[in-house]
């Protein structure tokens, strides 16, 4: 599995990481499809060790788009801090 961008662009999805030594609040996160829907994907075996978990518990049909990265190699970035973007961040995108 290469890594990737994943967009979310209806719908709603629980992404869960079992054995995250990140905390309660770290170890998950809710994706609202649209405006904020865009994740990048990057636990694959090569990075992660136990890999995540999605369900996908909207009423309505979940739609996303995924796109491998080129060559599947991460591009150069920087952590911000451990874990997903909390909605305090991403209030102002």
């Amino acid at each position: 599995m290469h890594a990737r961008f994943t967009a979310v662009l209806s719908g709603l999805i629980h992404i869960t990481v079992p054995g995250s030594t990140l905390g309660p609040s770290a170890s998950e996160v809710w994706v609202q499809g649209g405006r904020n829907g865009l994740i990048i994907a990057t636990d694959t075996s090569s990075q992660s060790r136990h890999g995540h978990f999605a369900e996908f518990p909207g009423d309505a049909a979940t739609v996303l788009v995924q796109i491998p990265m080129a060559n599947g190699v991460i591009p150069d970035h920087h952590i911000l801090h451990a874990g997903p973007c909390g909605w305090e961040e991403m209030i102002n995108l």
